[in-house]
């Protein structure tokens, strides 16, 4: 992608960071932007990409639950042959098969009433198939018996869900545009640059917003100033799962940090952004984010995938 490198060199000349051109390109990172339309009135047609609506699946039992029984909430299908295919190594993404991605949506009113502290260990999962051959069905959402929480009624400030929570989100096609991401490394390079002058804060922030800033993200990097270390949360949930621990309360071990080789083994896998359009609101206004091993990737193991939300 030539030309996306192109405009990334006539940017640093024009936002004044030529000095940082190295480690500026050192660190471009192929990802994919997502790019919804419209919501339509009319259900798509199966078997295209797409945020909200009902999935798309080769079967209604490959529909993905929780330990205690409840189906996860539909958010996203990608088709891989629809990706840009020149930009995306396919030693990261096969060139054809399903992507879906799924989380909880009621997992943390639960939590809130009945102290809960497993939404967030099981609460987030991607799914996947090779085929795209094989054909696929629209699936509505399946019934389910909401579990009761007795003394939840009883606590001060009570609510209900919102009865929006579980239903489908507005359904809209799905456009892919190549772009570039940067890396931790060399975003950490541009944000201790900023400190210099507030004119040259004003430059690297232009630059950023300019050419790596997106709502909906397929791979690349992920910016966790305001995070903390999302690899080394990854890291501390899976060892979490492994114990059979909670996610959510799991702490690291003061004698036992986790060393670079080991957050270096994560990788993004989709960023979903807060997003009015599909009633997305994650945190306060942030993120919702899919995170992958490199040796799970490469086997194409997506049942090791670690959800998060992050702050806006």
């Amino acid at each position: 992608m030539n030309q996306l490198r192109d405009k990334i060199l006539r940017g640093i000349k024009r936002y004044k960071v030529s000095e940082l051109q190295d480690q500026i390109l050192d660190g471009l990172l192929p990802a994919v932007d997502l790019v919804p339309g419209k919501p339509v009135k009319r259900k798509l047609p199966a078997g295209r990409s797409k945020f909200g609506g009902e999935p798309d699946l080769h079967d209604p039992e490959d529909w993905p639950y929780e330990p205690a029984g409840r189906p996860l909430h539909f958010l996203a299908q990608i088709r891989l042959s629809d990706l840009p295919a020149k930009h995306i190594p396919r030693s990261i993404l096969p060139a054809k098969g399903w992507l879906w991605f799924w989380y909880d949506s009621l997992g943390m009113w639960e939590e809130h009433y009945s102290l809960r502290t497993d939404w967030m260990t099981h609460g987030f999962q991607v799914t996947f198939s090779p085929s795209e051959r094989k054909p696929v069905q629209r699936c509505s959402f399946p019934n389910f018996s909401e579990r009761k929480i007795p003394k939840a009624i009883t606590r001060k400030k009570y609510y209900k869900p919102a009865a929006e929570i579980y239903r489908p989100a507005p359904e809209a096609s799905l456009r892919f545009k190549p772009m570039y991401s940067l890396n931790s490394r060399a975003l950490d390079t541009l944000y201790k640059a900023e400190d210099e002058t507030e004119e040259r804060e004003n430059q690297i922030t232009g630059f950023i917003y300019h050419f790596f800033e997106t709502n909906h993200q397929l791979l690349g990097d992920y910016d966790d100033r305001f995070d903390g270390d999302c690899r080394e949360s990854c890291h501390l949930a899976m060892k979490a799962k492994s114990k059979g621990e909670s996610v959510h309360h799991f702490r690291q071990d003061p004698g036992k940090p986790v060393t670079n080789r080991q957050k270096k083994d994560w990788r993004l896998l989709l960023d979903l952004g807060s997003d009015n359009q599909f009633n997305w609101c994650w945190s306060d206004f942030g993120s919702l984010s899919f995170w992958i091993r490199e040796q799970d990737l490469a086997k194409q193991d997506f049942s090791k995938v670690h959800g998060m939300m992050c702050s806006g």
